[in-house]
């Protein structure tokens, strides 16, 4: 919710217009008397909502949103902007791709990659220079200088090529206060290049991998550990991950799939009322 929002629902309404409004907010909190005020006039006045993950449906809901809401994440991918071919041999690099800060778990990684002889992190993303330091400190301590790579930022078509390559995406988030994953679109993308993916228990995660990768507890740098050394250890299992990933994005997060759910709530709610039905 923001100005805006309150704005053109206020506008809709007065000239008969249907809304429909988008949220991320994954975290229930308090805001000042202004931002509740437009909030509560969004609620009561709109037609419909789309949330962007499970728990901003949850958060309407106990808000006493009582319209249809649908959860669309709206981060879609073209599948031909990434390579998807079957990965051979044995399972070596491990990625990272996002942002190098605190919340996004980065050392959980480090550590339990340490423990995982003849692997390699890739490290796709930059973050604030002291932190970065840190992380490359941390992994020179743990003996890990030599296998962990910064690549520092990558275009899309760089990140694309780094996520064919790698054998498995690694999401590590931490939640925080006032942060947990609201998506975690890499994990999209590696699906898409058929790439195995691990994820925290973190916000979003676990819904966006479904059965199609592995889930461990955020912060369990142990159970990361073991999820790494059972994937290299099993290239089979490592890659029929890879696949079922694979078909979990075409079937759910395609930009087609996601604009083809969002006209279907659009009709239903321009439809509402009329007695016409939408095929």
């Amino acid at each position: 919710f923001n100005t805006p929002c309150f704005q053109f629902v206020r506008a809709a309404k007065k000239r008969g217009i249907k809304t429909v409004f988008f949220t991320w907010e994954n975290i229930l909190r308090g805001h000042n008397p202004v931002y509740t005020a437009f909030e509560k006039y969004v609620l009561e006045n709109s037609d419909a909502a789309v949330a962007g993950n499970k728990e901003a449906e949850e958060i309407l809901k106990t808000k006493g949103f009582k319209k249809e809401i649908k959860t669309i994440p709206q981060y879609g991918l073209n599948s031909e902007d990434f390579t998807a071919e079957e990965k051979t041999g044995p399972v070596k690099i491990v990625l990272y791709a996002g942002r190098l800060a605190p919340e996004k778990g980065v050392e959980t990684l480090i550590k339990a990659a340490a423990e995982v002889p003849g692997i390699t992190v890739d490290m796709a993303g930059t973050g604030d220079a002291e932190y970065t330091l840190k992380l490359k400190k941390t992994a020179s301590d743990l003996g890990m200088g030599e296998r962990v790579v910064f690549h520092g930022h990558c275009g899309r078509r760089e990140i694309a090529d780094i996520m064919a390559r790698a054998d498995i995406l690694v999401i590590p988030s931490l939640t925080t206060p006032n942060w947990k994953e609201q998506f975690g679109r890499v994990i999209i993308e590696a699906f898409a290049s058929k790439t195995a993916v691990i994820g925290s228990s973190s916000g979003e995660i676990p819904n966006v991998i479904g059965d199609a990768g592995i889930v461990f507890k955020e912060g369990d740098d142990v159970e990361l550990r073991d999820v790494l050394k059972r994937l290299v250890s099993d290239p089979a299992f490592c890659r029929a991950l890879a696949e079922k990933g694979h078909k979990r994005v075409m079937d759910n997060f395609t930009n087609k799939i996601i604009a083809s759910r969002m006209s279907e709530l659009f009709l239903d709610v321009v439809n509402a009322g009329s007695g016409e039905q939408t095929e």
